[in-house]
């Protein structure tokens, strides 16, 4: 993630309904196109978040990348190892009308379920944002061809859960509630760090450590209360004062500084 904002951004190409795709690169190139401030010195189109690198078959070489940007769009790369100079770029999904934030600059989760389908996780929030009020969310989304530029469909379980609307994103409760670092998979479970920020800067408000079975769309934080590597499938987060790191998963626990 930057620590300050970029003069220039980069998007994908094939994406039309992105608004960076009508900025043409200098060099007419047909992978990522740059584009910069407007007039108005500020900046007209998105910048992009960080990366998750996936290598599908195993053979320790990248097959497809996931990565978002500040107007809420997640983009593949797709890389084909006889022409791994020209991946295959393509607008992957699009920000649900009720996100609020939309910045997507934290690395999405990307991991296999048990079923072998690509799943991608992932969720909105900015560090340079933290104390406006509006609020992000997460989503859960399944990749049906890795290898080609098909759009993401949600995850199977968002169907079976309440929590997610039917194009697999669940909108914070808090008011001005978002992400606040890289969501990490482990051991069937989404583990991810939120912060709602207090009144004004001065205020710390409050923070989130939230647990998601990958396979129910339900919650599933460690079973704090005997402190065991068991699950807790009831409850999907818990509280704490203040702004929280992102977490760290390590001997079947999770970890976070407050």
């Amino acid at each position: 993630v930057p620590t300050t904002h970029p003069t220039y951004g980069f998007s994908a190409t094939g994406a039309s309904t992105h608004p960076s795709t009508v900025v043409s690169n200098s060099d007419s190139s047909d992978s990522f196109q740059e584009y910069g401030p407007s007039s108005a010195t500020e900046l007209a189109y998105g910048l992009f978040g960080s990366p998750t690198m996936v290598d599908i078959d195993g053979d320790n070489s990248v097959d497809v990348a996931y990565i978002g940007d500040s107007e809420g769009y997640i983009f593949k790369v797709s890389f084909d190892s006889l022409t791994p100079s020209t991946p295959t770029t393509c607008l992957f999904a699009s920000p649900d009308a009720t996100d609020e934030s939309k910045k997507l600059y934290y690395r999405p989760a990307a991991f296999f379920s048990p079923g072998g389908e690509l799943l991608v996780y992932y969720g909105s929030g900015s560090p340079f944002d933290i104390y406006d009020t509006e609020t992000g969310g997460l989503y859960v989304k399944s990749d049906p061809t890795p290898y080609s530029c098909q759009a993401a469909a949600p995850a199977p379980c968002a169907a079976q859960s309440t929590l997610f609307n039917s194009s697999g994103f669940m909108s914070f409760t808090g008011t001005g509630e978002k992400i606040v670092g890289d969501p990490i998979a482990a051991f069937g479970r989404l583990f991810f760090t939120t912060h709602t920020p207090g009144a004004n800067p001065c205020l710390l408000g409050t923070s989130r450590i939230y647990g998601i079975d990958v396979e129910t769309c339900g919650g599933g934080i460690p079973d704090v209360t005997t402190d065991s590597y068991s699950q807790d499938t009831s409850q999907l987060y818990t509280e704490v004062d203040g702004l929280i790191s992102q977490p760290v998963f390590a001997n079947g626990r999770i970890y976070a500084l407050n």
